[in-house]
């Protein structure tokens, strides 16, 4: 084969890849996500609302959305243009996500989700929406183990209007994805 010939297979593979990457759309779905399969090959699957399943890609938000399990989620991302060979369900990269919800019935609950701060020995979760709340109760020393971790966090918000932040009293929460190790010099 010539350097012509190989040259000209080179650009049709890049526009052919660049005609499929552009027509990805961007999808948003609502649903829960869940493991599948035995240790060592466990996956996670989307099963969204729509009642069709989706393989997740990992990613940089994969182990986020695996201690997500059971949370009802607002996801977006790309279908992949080909199936899992193994669970025959189209494959998703997700993009983002938003816990609508946690637990269901009686139980279920919209969480605050944020970042953990400390400061002066207080514990505080600052949210997306820049909005810093105390978190109150028996769980705040095991939130001093994890600073600037994503968690959310489930229970009662108590306002008091003569002080800047409010507080939650909080019953239930999870480590989203602890805070990397700082290094010192």
């Amino acid at each position: 084969m010539g350097i012509k010939k190989v040259l000209n297979c080179i650009i049709l593979v890049m526009i052919i890849i660049t005609a499929v990457v552009a027509t990805a759309e961007k999808i948003s779905l609502t649903g829960t996500v869940a493991v599948i399969g035995n240790e060592p090959f466990t996956k996670l699957i989307f099963s969204a609302n729509n009642n069709q399943k989706y393989l997740l890609d990992k990613n940089e938000l994969w182990q986020e959305l695996f201690k997500l399990q059971g949370a009802n989620l607002r996801i977006e991302g790309f279908i992949s243009n080909s199936n899992d060979p193994i669970f025959k369900t189209p494959k998703l990269e997700v993009s983002d996500y938003e816990i609508l919800w946690i637990g269901e019935g009686e139980n279920r609950q919209t969480p605050w989700v944020g970042t953990i701060n400390i400061n002066d020995n207080l514990v505080y979760l600052q949210t997306s929406k820049q909005k810093s709340y105390q978190i109150i109760g028996p769980n705040v020393e095991i939130f001093k183990n994890y600073p600037n971790a994503k968690v959310w966090v489930t229970g009662t918000q108590k306002k008091q209007w003569f002080k800047k932040n409010n507080q939650i009293y909080v019953t239930a929460y999870c480590i989203i994805k602890e805070a990397p190790p700082t290094t010192s010099n």
